[in-house]
């Protein structure tokens, strides 16, 4: 009894002290921010998806039954750093929908998530979707196109992403992105 005395304090700091570290940004000290940007499908006869809403936060805000979660974005790779949460109206994969968002937002404090981006996860409900990644804005310059979760996007597109689609067709003007 007298060990669980002297370990359990112990035990409960350490956990205090990973829980906190997990929380911190590795850039700064602050709290990691968590970004939500909400889209609307691209409509017929248009280039690029309508955006809703766009908010950030230092934490998640509680879900809304009306928005689906498509992807999310990290600023650095292995899923690290801040989270650009983005969502759309619909399925994309049931409703053969697509997502397109021809410059990445800026935040009030003046972060750009353009050229920050290193690594993203698709929803489960949206694995049939490939993510088209531009380094340009309007869905220009070099492109690759993805399949599935990237822990780190090319060397090539690595802090340069300006812009992206999400669509259930292959990308006609990307490339597969190299190995």
């Amino acid at each position: 009894m007298l060990f669980l005395k002297c370990i359990f304090p112990f035990l409960v700091a350490l956990l205090l002290a990973f829980a906190l570290t997990e929380r911190v940004g590795a850039d700064s000290g602050a709290p990691v921010r968590f970004c939500e940007l909400s889209l609307a499908p691209v409509e017929p006869g248009q280039t690029e998806s309508a955006i809703q809403r766009f908010s950030c936060v230092d934490s998640p805000s509680v879900a809304d039954e009306h928005r689906i979660w498509l992807l999310d974005l990290y600023q650095h790779t292995h899923y690290g750093g801040k989270v650009l949460h983005v969502t759309g109206t619909v399925n994309a994969c049931q409703q053969h929908a697509s997502y397109a968002l021809s410059s990445l937002p800026v935040e009030s404090n003046g972060f750009r998530w353009d050229k920050t981006i290193s690594s993203f996860k698709l929803a489960p409900q949206h694995d049939c979707l490939y993510t088209a990644l531009y380094e340009q804005s309007q869905l220009r310059g070099t492109c690759f196109y993805y399949k599935g979760n990237v822990p780190l996007v090319s060397s090539r597109l690595n802090d340069r992403i300006a812009s992206l689609q999400l669509s259930a067709d292959t990308p006609v003007t990307c490339s597969p992105a190299p190995l």
